[in-house]
């Protein structure tokens, strides 16, 4: 039988745990005496599974071939797959070996496999290094470019359930998977460019970012999940309304109530009825638990939320 090949990921957690694998072997249930074709200690491998994932995102067959290029390396192509006339083969830019070509659904069903054995690790992983499933969900959010619904759904299920402390949180995010939720906002402006960027304004203010997902038209109500760049306790006013705050000299101010921060550092502010998870740095302001604040928002990402 010809060999096939798989993208691995170690089940185990600990040990090696950014360490990955292309392999070839006879039998893909059996991965005893699999012959190594890469391996690389610290491999980058939330951003290969992302990669894959974006290029596989559907189950028809790519019309162009994928080669990683990922600046941890000085040169593109450490994973490579190739559209050959007989299937696809894997391969590295760093290696000789090349794998037997094999069907496109045999390949699709391997990087499923790969990335939700990714997502699940980077979950499981950042929530028992901090205690926090608000850590875990923001992990996601940012590596995995998902929704808040989608990356607290995901932590869930990789977790197996909630720790008593995150139960407000829980409670609180619960309302986006009921449906009583999302930032409803209208829009504004929309780029007459590539650039997917969207004005919108709503509960938390008048906000700039690059919409994901089909681009609404102006004057259009929606209803939206934010995220944004890691904020400074600096940079955070306190007992700010919208009307007390400058112009913010870059990006545009994001405004709500402090209504938890994690002892990991991560804000849980509400705009109205929606949650926005930020990254706090820095030493934390006693005073802005329950306070109304403006947080700088830069590098905004406005996910649309369907109910």
């Amino acid at each position: 039988m010809d060999a096939v090949w798989v993208i691995e990921y170690p089940e185990h957690r600990g040990a090696e745990p950014n360490r990955t694998a292309i392999r070839r072997q006879d039998h893909l249930p059996d991965r005893d005496g699999a012959a190594m074709i890469y391996a690389e200690e610290a491999f980058p491998v939330a951003e290969l599974a992302w990669a894959l994932e974006q290029w596989s995102v559907t189950d028809e067959e790519p019309r162009d071939d994928f080669e990683f290029d990922s600046m941890s390396f000085d040169v593109p192509g450490a994973v490579r797959l190739t559209r050959t006339n007989d299937g696809w083969i894997a391969h590295s830019c760093f290696e000789d070996v090349v794998t037997a070509p094999r069907p496109w659904t045999e390949v699709h069903d391997e990087l499923n496999a790969f990335v939700e054995a990714v997502k699940i690790d980077t979950a499981v992983t950042v929530r028992d290094a901090t205690g926090s499933m608000a850590a875990a969900i923001l992990a996601m959010v940012r590596a995995f470019d998902m929704s808040l619904v989608e990356a607290k759904e995901s932590v869930i299920d990789a977790v197996g359930g909630l720790n008593p402390v995150d139960q407000r949180l829980h409670e609180a995010l619960h309302r986006y998977l009921s449906g009583d939720a999302g930032m409803r906002a209208t829009v504004l402006a929309v780029a007459d460019d590539t650039s997917s960027a969207v004005e919108i304004e709503g509960p938390a203010g008048r906000l700039r970012g690059t919409w994901v997902g089909p681009l609404p038209g102006p004057g259009d109500v929606v209803d939206v999940e934010v995220d944004v760049e890691p904020c400074s306790w600096t940079d955070v006013l306190i007992a700010a309304e919208s009307t007390d705050v400058p112009e913010p000299t870059v990006g545009a101010w994001l405004h709500g109530v402090v209504e938890r921060i994690d002892p990991d550092g991560v804000l849980v502010l509400r705009s109205g009825r929606a949650i926005t998870l930020v990254e706090m740095t820095g030493p934390q302001r006693v005073d802005a638990l329950g306070a109304t604040v403006a947080l700088p928002a830069i590098g905004t990402r406005l996910f649309p939320v369907q109910f």
